[in-house]
């Protein structure tokens, strides 16, 4: 099932209005290990209503969750983090 368009603008929409607060979140507590991995370049052709989506959309309980490929970018992301911090 695929959203309408106005309904996959909107949750894309809130999705980076809540990223942006993730990321001033994570600025506030002023500690230099907390730090926020940002996939939204990685997603930026895989929300809800995309030809390839990553994020799953329907009546499941894992609608507007990562799906596989969504979770292995997510996973790459912060494989990517770990290793230029040295873990």
């Amino acid at each position: 099932m695929f959203p309408d368009p106005v309904t996959a603008a909107t949750v894309n929409g809130a999705t980076d209005a809540l990223n942006g607060a993730l990321a001033q979140a994570v600025l506030l507590t002023g500690n230099p290990r907390v730090s926020l991995v940002d996939v939204t370049a990685d997603f930026a052709a895989h929300g809800i209503g995309s030809a390839d989506p990553w994020i799953a959309y329907g009546s499941s309980v894992e609608s507007l969750h990562p799906n596989a490929a969504g979770n292995a970018a997510y996973a790459a992301a912060v494989r990517q983090v770990a290793v230029i911090r040295g873990h």
